[in-house]
């Protein structure tokens, strides 16, 4: 259902990122990889909360998941130092100082606005899932033994980002994000991916339906340059018969909005 509707985003997104031979025999190389591309967040690796009394956020290194996950307190600090305020190190912490907000006034000059709790724990949302190590979009990798070669499967997708990486093969990154996929390589490549979901699909249902049938919804997705959604807010949406309209989906409305409008039913195309 997600793929012929054409969602943003699936909701179990996962990309496959396979690796050039000098890295895809070695199970352990392959290991490293998926350590460099999984993202480690700060609340992995740290415990965040906020002081509302003197406005102010702290990170502690807990020491024991950040050896696990190869994390050093260098590198909470640096993560930290990505958002706005003053920083200030107290053995194992890291205190951010938000800086106060500013807005243009009138003048087009900048005042600066109170700092408020309210402010200081929203920021404390988004210090939690700042990343410390890793690339974005990317969680949970690990590798999987293919016939003849070692891959890695993580959660999430960035297929820029991924094949940027040294040991990656750049033209062997996949992902099950139609859209992704259109965006970065193409309409002609989402039209693939299309048939091949599909196809996983069905095989896993342990359906036969001819590849043909399969092909003809991709090239229906796609043939307008961008990949559309089968239902109302799509293809079926778009028929030129109040009819054809009608016999989907909002049955009521269509019928309505051509009497209101006096539409023509010229008995043209499949319902």
């Amino acid at each position: 259902i997600e793929i012929v509707d054409a969602k943003k985003e699936p909701k179990k997104a996962i990309i496959d990122v396979y690796l050039k031979s000098a890295h895809a025999r070695s199970r352990t190389e392959a290991e490293k990889v998926a350590k460099d591309l999984a993202s480690v967040f700060i609340d992995d690796v740290a415990d965040v909360e906020d002081d509302l009394e003197t406005l102010t956020i702290k990170a502690t290194l807990n020491e024991k998941d950040a050896k696990g996950q190869g994390i050093t307190f260098t590198m909470l600090k640096k993560a930290m130092e990505a958002f706005p305020g003053q920083i200030r190190v107290s053995d194992k912490t890291v205190i951010l100082k938000p800086v106060k907000e500013t807005k243009a006034t009138k003048t087009k000059k900048k005042e600066e606005k109170k700092l408020t709790a309210r402010a200081v724990r929203k920021l404390t949302h988004k210090v939690r899932v700042g990343i410390v190590h890793g690339m974005a979009g990317i969680h949970k990798a690990v590798v999987i033994k293919g016939e003849n070669e070692y891959f890695i499967r993580a959660g999430g997708f960035n297929i820029v980002d991924a094949s940027e990486h040294p040991a990656v093969d750049s033209k062997r990154v996949y992902t099950n994000n139609i859209k992704e996929i259109e965006r970065v390589y193409g309409i002609e490549a989402a039209r693939n991916a299309i048939l091949r979901e599909i196809k996983e699909v069905m095989d896993m249902q342990k359906l036969y339906v001819d590849i043909r049938h399969i092909m003809l919804i991709a090239d229906a997705m796609t043939f307008a340059g961008g990949v559309k959604s089968i239902g109302r807010h799509g293809l079926s949406g778009q028929k030129v018969g109040v009819l054809g309209r009608a016999a989907f989906e909002e049955t009521i409305k269509h019928l309505i909005n051509a009497s209101a409008f006096a539409e023509e039913e010229k008995l043209i195309g499949v319902t």
